[in-house]
C-alpha cells in the first residue's frame, strides 16, 4: 500500500566514509506535494544502517543565524567538533 510510504525530493546528498549530509523534502507519493517541511540532516552509518544525528547538539553561532540551512565554515567547524570524525567534504559550499 503506497498510502503509508513517503518519497523524498533530494536537494543535496553527499556521502563519504560512513557519513552523509542530505537535504530533502518529504513528498506525498501520489500528489508529489510536500507533506512536511524538509531540510538538512547529518547521517552516520552505525551497525549497517543510517542514523540521523541530532543537529541541535551543534553549538549555535549568533553571527551565523542560518546554521544548518547554509553550511558556513563556522557551522561545519562546530559540527566537526560535536561529531568527531565527520569529514568536511560532505557539506555543500555556503551561498555567501
Amino acid at each position: 500500500d503506497s498510502s503509508d510510504k513517503t518519497i523524498f525530493k533530494v536537494h543535496f546528498l553527499r556521502v563519504h566514509d560512513g557519513w552523509a549530509w542530505i537535504d530533502t523534502t518529504p513528498l506525498d507519493p501520489n500528489t508529489k506535494q510536500p507533506t512536511a517541511e524538509g531540510g538538512p540532516n547529518l547521517l552516520r552509518m552505525q551497525n549497517g544502517k543510517w542514523e540521523v544525528l541530532d543537529l541541535s547538539r551543534v553549538p549555535a553561532d549568533p553571527k551565523d543565524p542560518l546554521g544548518d540551512q547554509d553550511a558556513s565554515p563556522t557551522f561545519v567547524r562546530n559540527v566537526r567538533k560535536t561529531y568527531k570524525g565527520c569529514p568536511p567534504d560532505i557539506f555543500p559550499k555556503p551561498s555567501h
